[in-house]
């Protein structure tokens, strides 16, 4: 009963007491209780429970269940989970998801991918990403909307 209000509780039972049910309610609470669950009951469908409660679960997960659709799903809950997404699964439609939601994650995308479109998704979303724009696809035009932004929003937040 406590793992379904605390998932994290589920540290706290002993191990022949961790079942496959006790598992489930942990991680539907708190996805990143995937650590305490026993490799032999971190099942691809337990994973996917647990990314869909908390996004951050993916570095949990074992890397044979993170697919596409396990690290879609990761990054629509957090977008930041795209971190531990395997490089050879970062592609641009899931680096875009991810920017769209979290300009910061733009230290994540694989070199390769950085163009100028996705440097200023990054930006739009988040001005301070700008600190993660490679020099060489830097524009004026990039560095000024950034600073404008955050002056903008500083401005805003003085008055509210």
């Amino acid at each position: 009963e406590a793992v379904k209000l605390f998932g994290f509780m589920l540290s706290e039972i002993p191990l022949q007491l961790r079942t496959e049910e006790v598992c489930k309610a942990a991680v539907e609470e708190n996805g990143c209780a995937l650590i305490n669950v026993p490799e032999h009951l971190r099942t691809e469908e337990l994973c996917t429970i647990a990314v869909k409660s908390d996004g951050l679960a993916l570095c949990f997960t074992p890397v044979s269940f993170r697919t596409k659709e396990i690290c879609e799903i990761a990054i629509q809950q957090n977008p930041c989970a795209l971190a531990y997404v395997p490089i050879e699964l970062r592609t641009k439609e899931l680096c875009i998801l991810a920017l769209n939601r979290n300009g910061l994650v733009l230290n994540e995308v694989p070199k390769d991918l950085l163009t100028k479109e996705i440097c200023e998704i990054a930006i739009q979303q988040n001005p301070f990403a700008l600190e993660y724009v490679p020099i060489e696809l830097k524009t004026e035009e990039m560095c000024l909307f950034a600073l404008n932004q955050i002056q903008l929003k500083r401005q805003n937040s003085w008055y509210s």
